[in-house]
């Protein structure tokens, strides 16, 4: 999913943060924008469990004064293969 924010202020910049919640990601998670601008934050649904998922992940402006819930919803079927972590003497090469 895709969500444009964009800062309406002609004058200053505007810090978000998106909190973190379990299955979900946003991409850019944190960042800044410039009076004016906008940008295109990317969500992904990545469920470490089978089952349905419906929460809110919250867009924090300035320092988190001002919290906008934004509701996910997500339901996982089937389940990605695990990436095999290096274990013992050879994870540290």
């Amino acid at each position: 999913m895709q969500l444009t924010i964009r800062n309406k202020n002609s004058d200053l910049p505007l810090d978000f943060n998106f909190s973190k919640i379990a299955n979900f990601r946003a991409i850019p998670g944190r960042g800044k924008l410039m009076p004016g601008n906008e940008h295109t934050i990317n969500f992904s649904f990545e469920p470490k469990n089978f089952g349905v998922f419906n929460q809110d992940i919250d867009l924090e402006i300035l320092k988190g004064i001002y919290k906008i819930p934004i509701r996910v919803l997500g339901r996982a079927n089937t389940i990605g293969a695990k990436e095999k972590k290096t274990r013992g003497l050879m994870a540290g090469t």
